[in-house]
């Protein structure tokens, strides 16, 4: 064959290779126990740039420069809560032990609030950011009064909307019952 024929043929072929190449090493797969996030900064209206985050299940094509991305792990964190040096709460709820369950969210609207909040940290991380939200709602229910009978409640009612600000839910709440 002539030159004139096999040199575009080639370059044809390289650029073919080229984008097949680029897309199997963009396309990110997600497992089904996590969350992708995609992040990265645009413009938005006004011209300004701004952050963004994205949080996908399944799966995601990802611009390399452009964008980063990170699993959010779905599954469960049990956190247990007492009213350790606090006389108010130790009062409303004596040495009783509460055991909370909370989870990055999996509804997405919520998981994409929390998640410049939850990205980057390890399941620890997130266990003490969910404990110090229950505490702190522990701390606000003694000192609105709440009995014993109702106080459980008031806290689960709390920290379940104060944990979908960061993008975790409480999944259950209960007292933990000694072996």
């Amino acid at each position: 064959m002539e030159l004139q024929v096999v040199l575009p043929l080639a370059l044809l072929a390289l650029i073919v290779i080229f984008y097949v190449v680029l897309f199997v090493k963009c396309y990110k797969k997600c497992p089904p126990d996590k969350l992708i996030v995609v992040y990265g900064k645009k413009r938005d209206e006004k011209g300004e740039v701004i952050r963004y985050y994205k949080c996908v299940r399944g799966a995601v094509f990802v611009w390399p420069i452009l964008q980063k991305y990170a699993f959010l792990d779905l599954a469960p964190i049990a956190v247990e809560a007492d009213a350790g040096e606090n006389t108010a709460l130790r009062e409303t709820i004596g040495d009783t032990v509460y055991r909370f369950s909370v989870a990055v969210s999996a509804e997405i609207s919520v998981a994409e609030q929390g998640a410049e909040k939850l990205c980057g940290l390890q399941r620890e991380e997130i266990a003490a950011l969910a404990k110090e939200i229950i505490v702190s709602q522990m701390r606000s229910a003694a000192e609105q009064g709440a009995d014993r009978s109702n106080f459980l409640k008031i806290v689960s009612e709390g920290a379940e909307r104060m944990l979908g600000e960061v993008g975790l839910h409480l999944l259950n709440a209960g007292k933990k019952v000694p072996v």
